[in-house]
């Protein structure tokens, strides 16, 4: 029997054009800013570390609190010459964004909140966290012109499409954010010879069998490919959409130049237009060591 499990672990939320609840009442510590000399409504506004974390625990309760980072990193992997304290950030209410003036490396900017999985789960039962985060947006209005959910609170620009701070460590007890697992019936077309003689020939292969597939959860992935291209004599091809301009990404990068070096013959593909146009220093990077780029150009293909 040939079983296929599948994993979610975040929904997307688009952005609205129009502000979310909590409404901005003057108990909301953003109402305040919200608001010109005039007192009229204004659309950008700035505010400072400790406004922001008055705001989440207003809006998000226990959901989202200050996380204890220790020390700022900036996109160019400098360490910032200020403090957590000391940053101000600009707030979007047509984007429903909040994002830090200084250009934080991501990463940092995701890790100044922490999330707590428990407390989220228990504001919207459900047996699992995909559930949980489901039956959150069922109490959330959805525009069906623009397909947008609205927001319960803004949500940070680093989050992307979350609707907070990524989950980055899932532990080993994977169920606990997706139990289901979908086994192919036995009956379906997938498994017949017919099926699979087209499928070769459709894609140039063959079926075989005794394979094992092995999950690597989290940074075990990281490490398993690190692993393998220190191990590697002859040659090195990497396919992949883009390396993110990012501690991790500068860290494989580094290996590659050094096994280039060694010898090695090392190729990468990278789609062009995403890579060019948000991670110029990894371009920068991989030209600097020689390494040779082939470029796939086809996104509007």
């Amino acid at each position: 029997m040939f079983k296929r499990t599948l994993m979610v672990v975040s929904l997307m939320a688009l952005s609205p054009m129009v502000l979310a609840s909590p409404a901005f009442t003057s108990e909301n510590p953003l109402y305040k800013y919200s608001r010109n000399e005039l007192g009229q409504p204004q659309n950008k506004f700035k505010i400072d570390y400790q406004t922001l974390v008055e705001y989440y625990k207003y809006a998000a309760g226990n959901v989202l609190s200050p996380a204890d980072t220790k020390s700022l990193i900036m996109k160019d992997q400098s360490k910032a010459l200020i403090s957590k304290e000391d940053l101000k950030f600009e707030v979007n209410l047509r984007k429903m964004t909040i994002t830090p003036l200084i250009p934080l490396a991501p990463e940092t900017a995701q890790d100044l909140f922490q999330f707590d999985i428990d407390a989220y789960m228990s504001e919207h039962p459900g047996e699992d966290f995909v559930t949980a985060k489901k039956n959150a947006f069922k109490k959330l209005a959805f525009d069906k012109e623009t397909q947008h959910f609205d927001r319960d609170y803004l949500h940070m620009s680093d989050w992307k499409s979350l609707i907070h701070p990524p989950v980055k460590n899932l532990g080993g007890d994977l169920d606990r954010f997706y139990k289901d697992s979908h086994e192919i019936p036995s009956d379906s077309k997938m498994l017949t010879a017919e099926f699979n003689r087209e499928l070769d020939q459709v894609s140039s292969s063959e079926l075989t069998s005794g394979n094992k597939l092995k999950l690597l959860v989290n940074g075990l992935s990281f490490k398993e490919k690190m692993k393998r291209v220190r191990e590697a004599k002859k040659s090195i091809l990497v396919g992949v959409m883009s390396f993110a301009s990012d501690p991790s990404a500068f860290e494989m990068i580094d290996l590659l130049i050094q096994k280039k070096k060694e010898g090695v013959d090392v190729q990468v593909m990278l789609e062009k237009l995403w890579t060019s146009a948000f991670f110029r220093k990894t371009l920068n990077k991989f030209n600097e060591g020689g390494i040779k780029l082939m470029m796939a150009d086809d996104m509007y293909k």
